[in-house]
């Protein structure tokens, strides 16, 4: 749960870098859908791992004003 919960109104997972020889073949970013109840949100995971491989993400919520919270550090996968 969260406070300001019906500010909130778009979430993304964005996966942690891996640079190789200055290429980052790993940077995802996954538009979380989320329903709203009260100050709680429940997101929806990715459904696959080739949609979002499994591993460390950052998930930021987004108010209207398109602001970003500040990132809590999530693991997806099994």
């Amino acid at each position: 749960g969260i406070p300001n919960a019906a500010t909130v109104r778009q979430g993304t997972l964005i996966r942690l870098s891996s640079v190789t020889h200055a290429f980052n073949m790993s940077q995802h970013i996954y538009h979380v859908n989320f329903t709203q109840m009260g100050s709680d949100l429940t997101a929806v995971a990715p459904p696959n791992g080739n949609v979002a491989p499994p591993g460390p993400y950052m998930l930021f919520l987004l108010n209207e004003a398109g602001v970003p919270s500040v990132a809590k550090f999530v693991r997806i996968g099994p």
